[in-house]
């Protein structure tokens, strides 16, 4: 099963450097790219996050979204973790995702 996760970074090159890391592990263009705010599509992310991530970026924030088959989904959100992003979604357990209440 393919799973997204998606992170806010607070600028387009701590992302630009995380997506290159990624690169270099193995993931393609097709599985992780930098999402601008001109390019973005809140039908490509997960609701009720969507909203967030607008807001995120309409504040200046960079998404960065990574498609994953599950068994490889951690690898991704722990280096966007590692790497300084704001909010990680798509990779959280049950218990952290219950302790979410809305936007970081």
């Amino acid at each position: 099963m393919i799973k997204t996760i998606v992170a806010v970074f607070g600028s387009r090159a701590e992302a630009q450097a995380v997506i290159e890391e990624l690169f270099s592990r193995g993931f393609t263009q097709q599985d992780a790219r930098v999402v601008s705010s001109d390019k973005y599509d809140a039908a490509s992310v997960p609701e009720p996050e969507s909203r967030c991530y607008a807001e995120a970026m309409r504040r200046g924030g960079t998404l960065l979204r990574v498609r994953a088959e599950d068994r490889k989904a951690e690898r991704p959100a722990d280096l966007m973790q590692q790497r300084g992003a704001i909010q990680v979604e798509g990779s959280a357990s049950p218990e952290q995702e219950a302790k979410r209440d809305g936007c970081p």
